[in-house]
């Protein structure tokens, strides 16, 4: 079995779901297993949560390997770290090579790797918007209305990359002044890296660093839906929130890809 540097710390009863999830391989008994969570899960309880799950997988039959992926190095315009466990009834599984990587790197400048994709290569094609506005002629393009107080702080951060902090202290909001902390809050996305992690708020400026670039509003779904790699093609459906917690909780597309294409070149 192989691990990685586990980063993070924390605690979450969703973690106590893998007992379910070996339940059901229990039941099933499929040929290749695959586990994705969050990396915190591999350190909380002391690994506790993961150690049982390649303990009880072990017992099962299945050879593991296990790591932290960061999508943006599988073609993802997003950093998100996730721990994977691959397991397999055959032989010794692998994880996927990663295709991209920082372009600074050795590996973007030797060819061997494609640079990450950057927020500017995913959604700046998209047609502008004003905050609550929406455009049809792209499936869920539509911005959330804000208050007129939360717009007054947007418009006075920099472009590209900007945060609150570089804001007059005048127009932060009250809870910012007594809090120190959650710097990305109301922070504007980069044009030339990848996003930070879309979370299931990222419809929401006040949840993380989740404002446009340049123009003065949150992301919209679709944009938030392009950082996790979904075409446009993959229409959401439902409420607002309720898209912006689907998008938000989903798996990357690319990556779930070339986990999938790894699994059937090494067993199928």
């Amino acid at each position: 079995m192989r691990n990685t540097h586990l980063p993070g710390a924390g605690d979450d009863p969703r973690n106590r779901l893998v007992y379910a999830y070996v339940r059901a391989v229990r039941a099933l008994r499929p040929r290749v297993v695959v586990f994705e969570n969050v990396p915190w899960m591999a350190r909380t309880r002391g690994g506790g949560y993961l150690r049982d799950l390649v303990t009880l997988l072990s017992k099962l039959g299945y050879r593991l390997t296990w790591g932290i992926l960061d999508a943006a190095d599988y073609g993802v315009p997003q950093h998100r770290k996730r721990l994977i466990v691959v397991g397999s009834a055959r032989s010794e599984p692998s994880l996927p090579e990663p295709t991209h990587a920082n372009p600074g790197s050795l590996w973007v400048g030797e060819g061997l790797r494609r640079p990450w994709r950057t927020v500017r290569e995913a959604i700046a094609d998209l047609p502008p918007l004003g905050h609550g506005e929406e455009d049809p002629s792209v499936p869920n393009h539509v911005a959330r209305r804000l208050p007129e107080n939360w717009l007054r702080l947007i418009r006075a951060i920099p472009k590209d990359g900007g945060s609150r902090s570089q804001a007059p202290r005048s127009l932060w909001l009250p809870c910012h002044r007594r809090h120190r902390g959650h710097y990305d809050v109301f922070g504007r996305l980069w044009w030339g890296r990848p996003s930070n992690t879309i979370t299931t708020g990222c419809w929401n400026p006040s949840k993380g660093r989740f404002v446009h670039p340049e123009q003065d509003r949150g992301l919209s779904l679709r944009e938030c839906a392009r950082l996790q790699g979904f075409p446009d093609d993959f229409v959401f459906h439902g409420p607002p929130t309720a898209v912006s917690r689907q998008i938000g909780n989903a798996m990357p597309p690319p990556l779930a890809t070339a986990i999938a294409s790894r699994v059937r070149e090494d067993f199928f």
